[in-house]
């Protein structure tokens, strides 16, 4: 439960290291014109299932490499937070029954892949969420 809990930890200040204003400690700032701060209960969030989202290696299943080639499409919404669906192993097609809290399921591809989505929505200015399913352990 440890290794869960630190990868949602880690998940978690990623996304907050991207909205945090960097400071350099060098005087004072330039006067800059205020900015609205985009907070999760106030942004646009785009909910994705991945399985059927996009499938990027034609097996007929959607994954995480998939979701990556519609960044683009999905940060022209004006959408500022993506809620992943569960991506945790699970016997289920749905995936609300997970079996393993400390993997990501193969067929929606590997951690690597994982962080580079994360990578990629960043980029873009977009926060992303995991659907933890804690009421079903």
């Amino acid at each position: 439960m440890r290794k869960y809990f630190a990868l949602v930890l880690l998940c978690f200040c990623y996304s907050l290291s991207m909205s945090q204003p960097k400071s350099n400690n060098m005087g004072p700032k330039p006067a800059t014109p205020p900015q609205k701060r985009i907070t999760f209960p106030n942004c646009i969030h785009y909910e994705i299932f991945l399985r059927s989202f996009a499938d990027s290696n034609n097996d007929g299943i959607g994954d995480l490499q998939g979701a990556v080639t519609k960044l683009d499409e999905i940060e022209q919404l004006g959408v500022q937070g993506i809620w992943l669906m569960p991506v945790f192993p699970s016997p289920s097609y749905h995936k609300y029954d997970v079996t393993d809290y400390y993997a990501l399921d193969p067929e929606y591809g590997t951690y690597k892949d994982f962080i580079y989505f994360l990578d990629e929505a960043h980029k873009r200015q977009i926060k992303v969420i995991i659907d933890l399913v804690l009421n079903h352990c």
